[in-house]
């Protein structure tokens, strides 16, 4: 619904409950519910911290180039290690 390219670099924003999105190209967006709700995405009963979501769509917003390992245990680590979640061992 949000391709990557919609996006504001440097965006999102961390929410208490939800993820303010920022776009910036709203023509790439496929939506069904009402305009106003668009750029939020809320996170009440997701199974992942908000904070956590908005880092890392931060994130690949800002390195399109590791969009396509998104998934691996490789990358997962690699993020972990990047937004200071894990230590690296090594």
């Amino acid at each position: 619904m949000f391709p990557w390219d919609a996006l504001r670099p440097g965006t999102p924003t961390r929410g208490y409950d939800t993820v303010k999105l920022v776009v910036d190209r709203p023509e790439l967006v496929r939506w069904g519910g009402p305009k106003w709700l668009m750029r939020r995405i809320m996170m009440r009963y997701a199974v992942v911290h908000p904070w956590f979501f908005a880092d890392a769509v931060r994130l690949y917003v800002l390195r399109p180039e590791r969009r396509a390992a998104i998934g691996t245990p490789e990358e997962f680590t690699r993020l972990l290690v990047d937004l200071g979640v894990l230590v690296p061992t090594s």
